[in-house]
């Protein structure tokens, strides 16, 4: 994979093992599944729609559409040309509350996506999170049964702490460009790490320090964790199969995160008692 081993199972070496902070710092939990193109998407909507409707009463449909620009370029014949295509869509956003969502779940005939709206508030653990869109892709892969071809699964995360007075319990390593900069409060840094595994399997971790303008002057530290399995090959659409693979990936995902912010951290901010 390219991240040591020890780190992924430093904090904890299983699912079970995890338990939540006193603090939660997530920001967005989101889970997606991509498909070949669905035949028969949009017929199977209403009908999708009427199994979920106690879970996610409030639908919405929006246009969406995806381009591709190739370019050929032939130097024997000094030729060139280039394609380009086009197509749309539609996408269908369903979600619990209509002022004030918890969960959002966005269809098209390729994917179905799953988000946490206002992870601060809305989150408890992964495993609730899972069980409960569980449900509704349960009812999903039954809808359209033999029709879906899974090509991805992805988990994604994403983590916003803030640099107070408690910044020096944090792991420096991952902080090192605050030491480049006279005034660090007007500037924004981002790097970004992908790895991947033979099997296909890839772990993308994203960081930053922005300005916190909305709330207040103090800076943010961003930590974006996207794990994803691409390879078709080595995914099954079976319940037990996909379910455990989503624990591996959040099992990850949280050693990586408390990897980054350090175990001082955990202790003296993330678990206290406010």
């Amino acid at each position: 994979m390219g991240i040591k081993a020890e780190i992924l199972k430093e904090y904890v070496s299983s699912f079970d093992e995890i338990k939540p902070f006193n603090k939660n710092t997530l920001k967005y939990v989101g889970i997606a599944f991509q498909f070949d193109n669905i035949i028969d998407f949009d017929n199977n909507q209403t009908l999708f729609y009427s199994y979920v409707k106690s879970l996610l009463p409030y639908k919405t449909e929006r246009p969406a559409s995806e381009g591709s620009l190739v370019l050929t370029i032939s130097p024997v014949q000094n030729q060139f040309g280039f394609n380009q295509q086009s197509e749309s869509y539609t996408e269908y956003i369903y979600t619990d509350n209509k002022e004030n969502p918890t969960i959002r779940v966005i269809t098209n005939k390729k994917k179905i996506d799953f988000q946490c709206i206002d992870p601060e508030n809305n989150y408890t653990s992964f495993k609730d999170f899972l069980e409960k869109i569980w449900k509704i892709f349960t009812i999903f892969c039954q809808i359209y049964d033999k029709k879906i071809n899974l090509m991805e699964v992805v988990l994604r995360k994403i983590n916003k702490v803030e640099i107070d007075g408690n910044e020096t319990f944090l792991n420096q390593n991952i902080l090192y460009e605050s030491s480049l900069f006279d005034n660090f409060a007007n500037t924004n840094t981002y790097k970004e790490f992908t790895t991947v595994e033979d099997s296909g399997e890839t772990v993308i971790f994203r960081s930053g320090i922005i300005r916190n303008k909305a709330e207040s002057d103090n800076n943010l530290i961003i930590y974006d964790f996207t794990i994803k399995q691409d390879n078709p090959n080595e995914l099954k659409l079976e319940s037990k199969f996909l379910q455990e693979m989503l624990k591996q990936f959040s099992t990850k995902i949280f050693n990586l995160y408390c990897y980054c912010v350090s175990k001082d951290y955990i202790d003296k901010v993330l678990n206290k008692n406010d």
